[in-house]
């Protein structure tokens, strides 16, 4: 009998996931999209821990009962949940999402014994905060999820993430590799380095702001160039240092030179996935792209490509399947008489209700695994 945990949906970007709940955020509130939501922290046996985001229709009775329970790990069946890879891989409900608790299947049952068994890892997890973006380990794409430049230039409709195999050059004029932070919001605090100042966005004092990691480079494949932003953990993976230690290299007056690093960039290749947004400044639209993962490729040999191509804006068709690029290599496994029974089950008392009841799916469960052993 299959042991896997995680079940993948032909659907793009949403998925089925057999977890267990280990850790709980506190609620908060949105103010871009003016929603509530709560996260809780879930994890299998592969060992992927990841953030579950509960939006506001699931905060009434889901995540109530997750709270009340978390100590005890409980087992959900998530269905139809969403994917994010924006900040990490991450999943979170949608309005025809559902979430069944302590599903009546053997999956299930191994789940809470692999749970029993490993106590040590499973602390760890919380501790190390091992759900963050910067300790996910990045599943390199398949072959044809990798697109060029050319192609996506060509294209008339806008993708949200895609992989494409590069060379890069940093093009900052001013050679600004960092911006001052608040430690808090993350936004431009407008203070100097190790000086307390009061953030202008969320009103909070600090002894210094927190130098983060930005800057812009032109990506070419030889079919065509495009610009993104770098910024954070994927900055510092192609600068190899942290903005800290370029302020301190700046102090000290030690040699930093930004042609050295872009010669040396010149002999590599990178896999990257590209993040695209819309963004609206002073009445204007524009397309934003960010890199928001950066994995060095076993062929180092780069092959020359002119700094003098265009840089123009993506526009791209309706695909989505780079969004669950990080999880599509996995594994799909074939459901069970008792899955199938238990999605019947969940799906029935959406049709004849129309409303997510907690005490309802608890009983219908009950019932239903009470019947299939009888028969």
């Amino acid at each position: 009998m299959p042991t896997k945990s995680c079940y993948l949906m032909n659907r793009s970007c949403v998925l089925d996931l057999l977890c267990s709940v280990m850790h709980v955020f506190p609620p908060r509130f949105v103010e871009k999209t003016k929603k509530h939501l709560q996260d809780f922290v879930i994890v299998n046996e592969e060992r992927k821990p990841l953030i579950l985001t509960l939006w506001e229709e699931f905060l009434e009775n889901e995540a109530p009962y997750l709270v009340e329970n978390v100590h005890n790990m409980p087992i959900i069946l998530g269905m139809r949940l969403s994917v994010n890879t924006f900040y990490g891989l991450s999943i979170g409900t949608v309005p025809n999402s559902t979430i069944l608790f302590e599903p009546p299947i053997p999956q299930a049952k191994q789940l809470m014994i692999w749970i029993n068994n490993n106590k040590e890892y499973i602390e760890s997890v919380v501790t190390e905060k091992l759900y963050e973006k910067a300790k996910q380990a990045i599943a390199p794409p398949l072959s044809f999820q990798i697109r060029k430049i050319s192609q996506i230039l060509s294209l008339t409709e806008m993708v949200k993430s895609f992989w494409i195999r590069a060379t890069l050059k940093i093009t900052d004029s001013e050679h600004r590799l960092y911006f001052l932070a608040c430690p808090g919001c993350s936004k431009a605090s407008g203070g100097a380095y190790k000086y307390e100042f009061t953030c202008f966005y969320c009103n909070n004092d600090f002894p210094s702001p927190k130098p983060l990691l930005r800057f812009q480079a032109d990506l070419y494949d030889g079919t065509g160039n495009l610009r993104a932003f770098v910024e954070h953990n994927e900055a510092k993976i192609l600068l190899g240092m942290s903005g800290e230690e370029i302020i301190e290299a700046e102090q000290q007056e030690r040699e930093f030179s930004l042609d050295s690093i872009n010669e040396q960039f010149k002999k590599l290749q990178f896999l990257l996935q590209i993040r695209t947004s819309k963004n609206e400044l002073r009445g204007r639209v524009f397309v934003r792209h960010t890199i928001i993962a950066c994995l060095p490729t076993s062929d180092s040999s780069s092959t020359s490509h002119s700094s003098e191509e265009k840089s123009t804006s993506l526009h791209t068709h309706k695909d989505h399947e780079a969004d669950i690029a990080m999880i599509e290599s996995q594994e799909s496994t074939s459901k069970t008489p008792e899955e199938h029974l238990a999605i019947e089950l969940v799906e029935h008392q959406i049709a004849s209700s129309g409303k997510r009841k907690l005490e309802a799916k608890k009983d219908m469960t009950k019932e239903g695994l009470k019947h299939s052993k009888q028969d």
